[in-house]
């Protein structure tokens, strides 16, 4: 059972960011009803923090306004007991762009096309958001777009996550004086955000976001150095090489379309996300159906796996099936012997039983599908003046019929319908007989147990 967050249970820890755990949990509703969600919880040192927290209360207050397909709704935003904020979301499944790129490196062309004409779709939604108060355009910025945080579902779906960083103008303004450090990935961080930490980005700054991560599936390779100081350099001062010379199937109008926008001047990009879309739907090589190109590529390289919830059902349903029936011997139950005052003098002899008991183990023995039984063997003749006690009770074992009721009777061996059965109605049937003359040595043994018994002792 993992820990309990108002109505979710924290199930499985899916990652750890530089601001939050993020946990696959399970919200619990009245009934039968529940549902697996996302949690993502702000780090326990963070949350006493003004800026890391403002900025988290921001992350759920922007998905919530930007709602729509591809953009994780957000289902609540609370406060733990320990005081830590969590904001509780959809759960989108698939794989990132990332675990894509380590599936096939590089990329093919029209899965590049086709999650890239996603992104950009999703970008120009987030850009172009509109205050519903106002009705003047939020100018909101993602800051993040990284490999790591674009999910390919596998219906076809591309989603943009992690918001963690993204602002209104507005909000960035407030924000951005009090901030240290760059803001971003290293690898995707655009060069006037490189330049100057205090420095205002806007939407463009994603755009060159955009660019890098094309540039990485269509080649297998970041277009700048992955270190820390040697990126920093290299985005600022360096041009990145163009994307043919890496793959020289590349066609010349995404060639130049990868290099407007890893342009160093945001003024040298293209104007917008939209028109980024539009471009790379456009060309001769962009798939007709780009969810259909997503989907073969997710359905070719993450086969469907079940979820955790239909693991859960599953194991649920083994759990509660009956353990597999063991061989059991079937018995015929007569009433107890007559009792006596001394019970060594109760009689070798089985106790005769009531009227119409034969007829029951006959009908019973009937429905069974025993084999032919071998003609019997004449059993020994008791030993004069020996005895034995009753015979001890048995709990009824399960037949064909209705279960009999517990009773304190005593449990006479039916050696007319001995047999060990397996029923089960998901099973084969397989009935096995015990032999008269296993039977009749086992009363002999037990003659000669009770001989021992009665034998005076030595001197």
């Amino acid at each position: 059972m993992g820990e309990n967050l108002g109505r979710y249970e924290l199930v499985e820890k899916l990652a750890t960011g530089g601001m939050a755990d993020v946990w696959l949990a399970r919200q619990w509703g009245s009934g039968e009803f529940r549902r697996d969600v996302v949690v993502k919880r702000l780090h326990p040192h963070l949350a006493e923090q003004p800026g890391p927290r403002a900025d988290f209360e921001n992350e759920a207050t922007l998905l919530a306004i930007l709602a729509r397909p591809g953009i994780p709704h957000v289902y609540e935003f609370s406060e733990g007991p320990d005081g830590r904020p969590y904001v509780v979301m959809e759960r989108v499944q698939g794989p990132t762009l990332a675990a894509a790129l380590e599936a096939e490196r590089p990329a093919p062309i029209e899965l590049v096309l086709a999650a890239g004409a996603g992104i950009a779709e999703l970008l120009a939604h987030v850009h172009r958001l509109m205050d519903s108060a106002t009705g003047q355009c939020l100018h909101i910025v993602h800051g993040d777009v990284t490999p790591d945080n674009v999910l390919l579902g596998p219906e076809g779906r591309v989603s943009l996550l992690d918001f963690g960083i993204a602002g209104s103008a507005a909000y960035r303004e407030t924000r951005q004086p009090t901030v240290e450090g760059l803001r971003g990935t290293l690898g995707y961080i655009a060069p006037e955000g490189v330049r100057s930490a205090r420095e205002l980005v806007d939407h463009r700054a994603d755009l060159f976001s955009l660019g890098v991560v094309l540039f990485e599936l269509l080649t297998g390779e970041r277009p700048f150095p992955e270190g820390g100081v040697a990126f920093v350099n290299a985005v600022v001062e360096q041009d990145p090489p163009r994307p043919r010379e890496r793959r020289a199937e590349i066609s010349e109008a995404l060639d130049d379309l990868v290099m407007e926008l890893l342009a160093k001047h945001p003024a040298q990009r293209p104007e917008s996300a939209a028109e980024v879309r539009a471009r790379l739907r456009s060309l001769p090589e962009a798939p007709a159906q780009p969810e259909e190109a997503v989907a073969r590529f997710v359905d070719a390289h993450f086969p469907a796996r079940p979820t955790l919830t239909e693991a859960e059902a599953e194991a649920e349903a083994y759990a509660s099936e009956p353990p597999a029936p063991k061989p059991e011997v079937f018995f015929s139950s007569f009433p107890p012997a007559p009792e006596t005052t001394d019970a060594r003098m109760a009689t070798l002899e089985p106790p005769m039983p009531p009227q119409g008991a034969e007829e029951e183990s006959l009908t019973l023995a009937e429905e069974l599908p025993l084999e032919p039984t071998p003609a019997p063997t004449p059993k020994p003749p008791p030993r004069s003046g020996t005895t034995l006690p009753p015979p001890p009770p048995l709990a009824a074992l399960r037949s064909r019929r209705a279960p009999r009721p517990p009773s304190d009777a005593a449990i006479a061996l039916d050696l007319s319908a001995a047999a060990l059965v397996l029923p089960a109605e998901d099973e084969e049937e397989t009935t096995t007989r015990i032999s008269r003359d296993e039977v009749d040595a086992m009363l002999h043994d037990l003659d000669a147990l009770a001989s021992d018994d009665l034998r005076p002792p030595d001197g």
